[in-house]
């Protein structure tokens, strides 16, 4: 894990960062990742038992599988998950080195504002 998780809607989310395989000898710095820019993913499990929660999050429509836990959203370390309610949705965003990246968390509820004061007794 490489940023601070998110919870959503009983959803926990995070982003993970897999250096590139392929390392060169030549190199003193012990954080060098290799000749590539390594893979970012973003994870959606159940917030109690962290099973996988979205069907087909991994592209595959037939059934919900452990891979269905995360997905790959491009190269280089990703941000942290972000939260985005606009009139058509939940979105979390994820910064990745291509540009961010949105899943969309078909949550229609509407969102509620509250507001609280502070007196002074």
């Amino acid at each position: 894990m490489v940023s601070t998780p998110l919870v959503y809607n009983r959803v926990v989310y995070f982003t993970t960062y897999t250096p590139s395989s392929v390392e060169t000898s030549s190199s003193s710095d012990p954080c060098y990742t290799g000749a590539g820019a390594g893979t970012a993913r973003i994870y959606a499990v159940d917030f109690r038992t962290g099973e996988a929660v979205f069907q087909n999050f991994d592209g595959n429509p037939n059934a919900l599988t452990k891979e269905d836990r995360y997905k790959d959203i491009g190269s280089g370390i990703p941000s942290e998950p972000t939260l985005v309610i606009t009139e058509q949705g939940a979105f979390i965003i994820v910064g990745t080195q291509e540009g961010p990246i949105q899943h969309n968390t078909a949550e229609r509820r509407s969102i509620h504002p509250y507001y609280w004061l502070k007196t002074s007794s």
